[in-house]
Parts: C-alpha cells; structure tokens; sequence
C-alpha cells in the first residue's frame, strides 16, 4: 500500500502536471501562483480518501476507495472541465480536473496494491 508520503508527492506531481495540461487545453499561459494553488488542491485532494477512510488496517477500503466512485469523478471531470461547459469559470473547470485527477491517483496508487480496490465497498 503506497504511503502517506508516496501519495502527497504523486499528488503533487499530477495536479501540477494536470494544471500544465489544462492551460494548454485552454491555450492559457501557465501562471505560478495558480500552479502553486491547484498543487495544494491537488494534495489536499490525493490524501482525502486515507482522510475519509483511514488506513487502520488492510481492509480499510470502502466507498471512498471504489472504482464506482473513480468511474463517477472521472465522468464529472471529464463533463464539467470541458469546453462545452460554458457555466464555470476556466480556472474553476481547471481546478476540477486537478482535484479529480488527484484523487484518482491516490485510487491508482491503491489499486496497484494486492488488496486493489472494492467495485462499490466491502
């Protein structure tokens, strides 16, 4: 099971990536305290599913550690980040996908691991 410290750098590492991306999606300069913002987001996003379910013990995961819940926040990204979506604000539809992203990194991470991930929870 990837550590608490494995999953804030991932975190890091793809909410940053995933801010780079979305600017270039959006052919928006790449500013550095909007980096520095989605890269909290991001962290603060790739740690809440060990914040919502604790790593107590090796079959902690539950809802908040299902592919149901992945396959959902990945449905919402992709809908509510994308151009079409004329209702949010760029940096808003950014910070989506950011979140998103790291949370699902974290699901990756765990789903890498021999317990993997329920389909809906226990």
């Amino acid at each position: 099971m990837p550590n608490f410290k494995e999953h804030l750098g991932i975190s890091a590492l793809v909410s940053s990536g995933t801010y780079l991306a979305m600017c270039r999606y959006y052919d928006r300069n790449p500013n550095l305290g909007e980096l520095l913002v989605c890269a909290g987001i991001g962290i603060g996003a790739g740690a809440a599913p060990d914040f919502f379910e604790p790593p107590t013990n090796p079959h902690h995961r539950a809802l908040g550690h299902s592919m149901a819940l992945g396959t959902a926040l990945t449905k919402f990204a992709i809908t509510h980040s994308s151009r079409e979506n004329g209702n949010w604000d760029e940096f808003l539809k950014i910070v989506a996908a950011v979140a998103c992203v790291a949370y699902l990194a974290h699901l990756i991470g765990d789903a890498l691991t021999p317990n993997s991930l329920p389909v809906l929870g226990r």
